[in-house]
Order: structure tokens, then C-alpha cells, then sequence
């Protein structure tokens, strides 16, 4: 599988356009005024749209008006959005909120409600045809995407690192929904003793459809615990879950006991289905593909 990573372009003009106008910042302002300009308007549905280019953050981009941000060409490779600090990148705290054909590059999940190094979406929000990648999270955190109710579509994520929840993408909520999606080389890099909680996705609740996961590494081998591509968990408040129509392959856990693909842990009612799912290739010492 390619492991692309985002084009460097020299960055242009933004412009956002609301109440059916057309807005052009001037080319010395930055994203984060653009964002803060949409935030502002009166427009429920302000849009957004990012010229090819690089763009640096040097503080969290938080969008919290039902804002669409997307590149102008559509195609993530022309834009984009990264950091050099440890600090996160999006924070969505919109439902209505939309990130469309961006790489978003090298965020850091610190705090409390912005768990996701790269994106955070506490109440909801939407990641659509973007690359999410190089993403960093401490204990406790997550390298890529959280979200809560939120949906996660037609993206890549792919060569997150650490993040003791997952490097990949961390949801909760029944409404949460991971689909059609590429979650590939993401792996748990700290030098601590335990793994990770699942490679490429830890669920609390929520649908996970057609998407694929290969060459995702959960723990290192003699890790003291670990959780291969998958880790799906629930309580009283997120009962269900469905996995669907997904491949999930060529995972390695180097922790012995638990799923080297998939480990699922009931902490209350739970109604859950895995069905037309293909599990293959994955490794960890002694321990079965799927374990709960």
C-alpha cells in the first residue's frame, strides 16, 4: 500500500464565502484568521476554501460554527495543514462542522477535550476525503482523530504514532461512524512497557463499514499489554456496535495474550455484530485473532 505523504506546495490565497458571497482574504492572512473570520459571521454554513499550499499552525485551529473547511481543488496531496509544535491541530466543536480534502499533519492530543493530535470532535462533526497523518498523542491521548458522534468518511489515516487510547482514530458514541476508510501504518512508538489499545481504531460504541486495516502495529514484541488493529469496548451508555464489510490484515502484537487482530471488552449491555469481515495475516505469540 502506498504511504504517501502530503506535497509541499508554497501557500496562496484563502477565501471563505458566505450568505452565497465570495470572501478573499488577503495573502498575508493566515488560516487561523480565515477560520476565526467564518466563526464570526452571521452565516450558519460559512464555507472555507484553502488554496494549494502548506500551511502552518502555531496554535489550535478551533472551528465552532458549522463551518465547511476544504481545499479548492478537492484532492488532500494540494493542501496541507500541519504543526512543528506539540499542540493539536483541528478542534471541532460543531457538530456541523466539516474538514474536505485536506492532509492535516504532525497534531499533538494534550488536553482534555482535545484528545486527537491531528482532529478533536467532542460534539459530532464530519472528516471527508482527507489524509490524516503523523498525528502524536501522550498517555491517554490519541495521535490521529477523536470524535464523539462524529463521522469519519472516505479519508486515509495512516503513520500516527503513540497514543495510549489508539494512534489511529478514537470514537465514542452509538452515532459515531468510521466508513470507507484507509487505516494503515499506524503503530505505537513509546518506549513505556504497555501497547496500545487497538492500532487502528478504538471503539466505545458506533459503526465501523468498509474500511480497510493492514500493517497497523499494536505493541512491540514483549510488550506488557497490547491490542491488535481493533479494540472495541462498551458500557451502559454505548451499548452497541457493528463492524461491517471490513478487512483487517497483517496487524503485529507483540503482547501474547490478547487478539492480534481484534479484542472486544464488554463492561456492560452490549447488542454488537462483526459480519462479512475479512481477518487475516495478523500476528501476535499465542493469543487468537479475536479475543474478548
Amino acid at each position: 500500500m502506498k504511504l504517501s505523504v502530503c506535497a509541499a506546495v508554497l501557500s496562496a490565497a484563502v477565501s471563505f464565502s458566505a450568505f452565497g458571497q465570495t470572501f478573499t482574504v488577503p495573502t498575508d492572512g493566515t488560516l487561523a484568521e480565515v477560520i476565526a473570520l467564518a466563526n464570526n459571521s452571521g452565516d450558519a454554513s460559512s464555507e472555507v476554501v484553502v488554496s494549494p499550499g502548506e500551511y502552518k499552525v502555531d496554535a489550535c485551529l478551533t472551528v465552532s460554527k458549522p463551518v465547511t473547511i476544504r481545499s479548492s481543488t478537492g484532492d488532500p496531496k494540494d493542501v496541507k495543514v500541519y504543526t512543528t509544535a506539540n499542540i493539536p491541530i483541528f478542534y471541532l466543536t460543531d457538530a456541523g462542522a466539516t474538514l474536505s480534502g485536506l492532509c492535516v499533519s504532525n497534531g499533538y492530543g494534550l488536553a482534555a477535550t482535545q484528545l486527537g493530535g491531528n482532529v478533536s470532535m467532542p460534539n459530532g462533526g464530519t472528516v471527508t476525503n482527507c489524509w490524516i497523518a503523523h498525528g502524536r498523542g501522550g498517555k491517554g491521548y490519541t495521535g490521529a482523530i477523536y470524535m464523539k458522534n462524529g463521522l469519519v468518511t472516505h479519508s486515509k489515516v495512516f503513520n500516527n504514532n503513540d497514543g495510549s487510547k489508539t494512534p489511529g482514530i478514537y470514537t465514542e458514541g452509538n452515532d459515531s461512524v468510521v466508513e470507507y476508510c484507509e487505516i494503515y501504518g499506524n503503530y505505537y512508538a513509546t518506549t513505556a512497557s504497555s501497547g496500545t489499545d487497538g492500532a487502528a481504531v478504538q471503539m466505545s460504541g458506533g459503526t465501523g463499514r468498509y474500511c480497510i486495516m493492514t500493517n497497523n502495529i499494536a505493541a512491540p514484541a514483549g510488550f506488557r499489554t497490547g491490542t491488535g488493529a481493533l479494540f472495541i469496548t462498551s458500557n451502559a451508555n454505548y451499548p452497541t456496535f457493528l463492524i461491517d464489510h471490513c478487512l483487517i490484515a497483517d496487524t503485529v502484537n507483540g503482547y501474547v495474550t490478547q487478539g492480534s487482530a481484534m479484542r472486544i471488552d464488554f463492561k456492560g449491555p452490549q447488542l454488537g455484530y462483526i459480519r462479512n469481515c475479512t481477518i487475516s495475516g495478523n500476528y501476535t505469540m499465542n493469543a487468537p485473532a479475536i479475543s474478548g
